[in-house]
């Protein structure tokens, strides 16, 4: 039965939810046998980016067995987890996907196998090939494929304005308004470590996975066009009030500090630009203000 988070304020967005399983490397794999006695175990994954979390182990034992009576399973990864005593709470991110686990034969099995030496393994595509060869009978390779995710996180404690103000704005509504605004206010401060996990999480992953980055910088951003790319490290204040067009291209170590500039379809930035401005061209140019 799907149920709805207690605590919908700390909902984390899918982008993020993906970027733990990518970053992950364990995670718990829950089970259960005939007799509805609930079994997890701690287990080494890769997740495929888009729907399933390959796992292995012994090809005979207690997840196998509950596995083969009941599909039906969870799995849980936690990636930070901070005790902050004087909050008498601790701040954490974490993520749990429902779903079917069926163990997998065949190429199916080596394929499987192949992408968590991969992530695991030593960084050498031979010595992987030979040593999965050589125990391929000897181990299970198991894929969890992903019926529903949902991912919750606890920040930092953070203190907003205490004393009343005539002003009946929300902080955002004024620094967008240009006027002067409390920076660490509590939806701003929500906003800004939105946009700071969301940077890092863009800024750690891999050349190699693009679907990843692509969701990264969709939530990341206000709207960014098909076709770009922007190499990391990349840093922004917020990103919601940045707009990048299609086919774009930006260097390692863009800061851009969401400053209402507009960068047009295929331009490539190789300098700084001013706020409230139109560039475009290849190198960027100002070609007008806003």
């Amino acid at each position: 039965m799907d149920r709805p988070m207690r605590r919908g304020d700390r909902e984390m967005v899918r982008a993020l939810v993906h970027a733990v399983l990518e970053h992950g490397t364990w995670g718990v794999l829950a089970t259960v046998d005939d007799d509805g006695q609930p079994y997890g175990v701690p287990v080494n994954y890769v997740f495929d980016g888009e729907e399933s979390i390959l796992i292995h182990g012994a090809p005979e034992g207690h997840k196998l067995a509950n596995l083969r009576g009941n599909p039906r399973a969870s799995f849980t990864v936690v990636s930070r987890a901070e005790t902050l005593p004087e909050e008498f709470t601790t701040a954490f991110e974490s993520v749990i996907a429902f779903g079917r686990a069926t163990e997998l034969a065949g190429e199916e099995k080596r394929s499987a196998l192949v992408r968590l030496a991969a992530r695991l393994g030593p960084d050498d595509a031979a010595a992987r090939g030979a040593y999965i060869d050589a125990g391929l009978e000897r181990v299970a390779a198991i894929r969890f494929r992903i019926e529903r995710l949902t991912g919750k996180r606890r920040q930092d404690g953070r203190v907003g304005p205490v004393t009343p103000d005539p002003d009946t704005r929300s902080m955002r509504e004024r620094m967008l308004a240009g006027d002067p605004y409390i920076a660490d206010d509590p939806e701003l401060g929500e906003a800004s470590s939105r946009s700071l996990d969301l940077m890092a999480a863009y800024n750690a992953s891999s050349v190699r996975q693009g679907p990843l980055r692509r969701r990264l910088l969709e939530e990341l951003l206000g709207s960014i066009g098909e076709g770009t790319e922007i190499r990391p490290p990349f840093f922004v204040d917020y990103g919601s009030n940045i707009t990048i067009g299609a086919r774009g291209f930006a260097n390692f170590g863009l800061v851009a500090l969401d400053v209402a500039a507009v960068v047009g379809a295929g331009a490539v930035v190789t300098r700084d630009l001013p706020a409230n401005v139109v560039a475009v061209g290849n190198p960027a140019r100002v070609v007008r203000e806003i």
